[in-house]
């Protein structure tokens, strides 16, 4: 590995992964000490994810999922890439919350620079929103086939949601604080950085 010009990517550790959900939504609680945090809280509290509660009895599901540290084994820590750790991003409430957030605070600068979203700017809107959303979650601007792939989602999914006879809604996911917009644009933008949070590039340090 000393001929290559950077390290061998790597998963993020488990507690990495939840705090960057917070972070990058802005609700990260910084505060430092305190008394361990019941693990059921995983979803809701703003903690840093080093104060939950962790024993052989005791552990968050979600961080468990990304490998946390097995206090069975001297708090050994593996590495996997396993579907479970897909579905716990896309169906986690904690990153539903934080996608719609996520979403809402870069659609609010970009209508105070454009104005609000209109069919007029929407094409200019939409590629402005995909790439902040990219350097927001993956701290990278988007490639051009994942640009258009984006656009193309966006475009469908605003579609598919404003048929809303032929939609089925899922119950409201426990846990979850901000509910969907009513928007389909709006909401197709919330999916997207949903999307964006499942992206192995979001876990995976390089």
């Amino acid at each position: 590995n000393r001929l290559l010009w950077r390290m061998n990517s790597r998963r993020m550790e488990a507690e990495v992964v939840r705090d960057s959900l917070l972070a990058i939504s802005g609700t990260l609680d910084p505060a430092f000490s305190g008394p361990d945090i019941p693990e059921a809280q995983g979803q809701s509290s703003p903690r840093r994810s080093l104060y939950f509660r962790t024993t052989p009895d005791n552990k968050m599901m979600m961080l468990e999922l990304f490998d946390l540290a097995n206090p069975n084994e001297c708090y050994d820590r593996q590495q996997s890439v396993v579907p479970q750790q897909a579905l716990v991003m896309t169906n986690s409430p904690l990153a539903l919350d934080r996608s719609r957030r996520v979403a809402r605070q870069l659609t609010t600068e970009i209508t105070a620079r454009l104005g609000p979203i209109t069919d007029a700017n929407r094409v200019s809107a939409a590629a402005d929103f995909i790439a902040a959303a990219f350097e927001s979650v993956l701290g990278r601007a988007p490639r051009p086939e994942e640009n258009a792939a984006c656009r193309a989602f966006l475009l469908r999914n605003a579609r598919l949601l404003a048929d809303t006879g032929s939609l089925k809604p899922f119950p409201a996911a426990k846990g979850s604080v901000v509910a969907p917009a009513q928007d389909p644009f709006a909401r197709a933008r919330e999916n997207l950085v949903h999307v964006l949070f499942s992206h192995n590039d979001f876990v995976t340090i390089r």
